[in-house]
């Protein structure tokens, strides 16, 4: 067992991927807007240089990022020509399918030349008929639609499936979009963004990445203490519910409004809890090891859709939980954790994080609690928390 050391965080993180990457799209179509904030994980960064690239009309290198390739699938089907993406070989085993089949709708050809290159050929959109939406396995492919529906000649009408996984993300991508000016009408299962919208504002603030601020906060809640400075007094991430949760776990939770400071205590007991992930989900892995020192069995649903993760979140959990001494089962769509709060992590095993960040960082977590682990691929977080392992002592 390795050394259990109290953990104290102090400083400010990085700005949202998400909400970049969108602010980026928005700002591709209107040069005029400022975005305040900074981010420089790989996923940002492939969607910065990938829109460079189409000014240049080059082909566009997404890396590993499945919202960089879907965003800019949607956006380079706006313009009219012929434009090629590719990335890892990981990226284009994840489901594609459904937004391809929306942009076919929209008279966009869309088609493989390579194993890992996309082409798509357009003469913009065409046919804006009722578009049907699939969303069982992911709410990107409504949120790149909606993020190029600017400037329009007919409205777009989006007709969404009864199975709404992640959701609350493609909630996240309407609000931002109607805090830039785009009206969007939403009646029962249908959303219609009218014709003509154009940008209202000049600049769009990015608030701290929620994601990456749970993963340090879990350092504390198990740990010792975290204070996260410019944190923000609402949030239009999903993630940002990781606060609630922890209340859940009695995990002192407690904030400054006037100096925007989140402070994050180890309690004396961490509480077991049931939760419903469907709107959050990647705070799974991380939440899962810290749970394991919780009093009690926690039960987690909605997290049938992260087989489609960068990896296999549901499996690869349980193999991580598993190899340390951990119990941990799934059956039924319920996730359950046996916590044990004198649990000991007495295994020394090499852990591969499978090209998912969030896996890695669940991993370092275990490390933080004890666990002899040593993680390969470290640089894995740099798709969305290059500053990961320096937050939390693990250089």
């Amino acid at each position: 067992m390795g050394e259990i050391k109290p953990f104290y965080f102090e400083g400010t993180i990085a700005a949202s991927k998400s909400l970049m990457n969108r602010a980026l799209i928005v700002q591709s179509f209107f040069e005029k807007l400022s975005i305040v904030g900074e981010s420089q994980c790989n996923d940002v960064v492939k969607m910065r240089e990938a829109l460079l690239s189409l000014s240049f009309n080059e082909a566009m290198d997404c890396g590993a990022a499945g919202t960089t390739l879907r965003f800019l699938m949607a956006r380079v089907s706006r313009e009219e020509g012929e434009f090629f993406l590719h990335g890892d070989e990981r990226l284009f085993s994840r489901p594609h399918q459904g937004l391809i089949k929306l942009l076919e709708q929209l008279d966009v050809k869309v088609d493989f030349p390579e194993k890992n290159y996309i082409r798509v050929v357009s003469k913009g959109w065409r046919n804006q008929k009722i578009l049907k939406v699939d969303l069982s396995q992911s709410s990107q492919f409504a949120s790149a639609l909606l993020l190029s529906a600017w400037n329009l000649e007919n409205d777009l009408t989006l007709e969404l499936s009864v199975n709404k996984n992640s959701y609350s993300y493609l909630k996240m991508t309407m609000d931002f979009l109607i805090q830039m000016g785009m009206e969007i009408n939403i009646e029962s299962d249908k959303v219609k963004v009218p014709a003509l919208q154009t940008l209202k504002i000049d600049q769009a603030v990015v608030e701290p990445d929620m994601s990456s601020c749970f993963a340090i906060a879990a350092f504390g809640a198990s740990l010792g203490e975290v204070k996260i400075k410019n944190f923000p007094s609402s949030s239009l991430q999903p993630d940002f519910e990781f606060i609630d949760i922890l209340k859940k776990m009695s995990v002192d939770v407690s904030y400054e409004k006037v100096d925007q400071v989140l402070n994050i205590k180890k309690p004396q007991v961490l509480r077991a809890v049931e939760l419903d992930l469907n709107n959050n989900p990647d705070l799974f892995p991380v939440l899962s090891v810290l749970l394991l020192k919780a009093h009690g069995i926690s039960e987690i649903t909605g997290i049938d859709h992260l087989v489609y993760k960068e990896s296999d979140r549901i499996q690869n959990t349980i193999d991580l939980i598993e190899s340390v001494g951990g119990r941990c089962s799934y059956e039924n769509k319920k996730f359950k954790i046996y916590g044990n709060p004198q649990l000991v992590l007495n295994k020394s095993i090499v852990f591969n994080p499978d090209e998912d960040h969030r896996m890695a960082m669940a991993a370092s977590l275990l490390v933080g609690m004890g666990a002899d682990i040593e993680i390969t691929d470290k640089k894995v977080v740099d798709k969305s928390f290059p500053e990961f392992w320096q937050a939390v002592g693990q250089l």
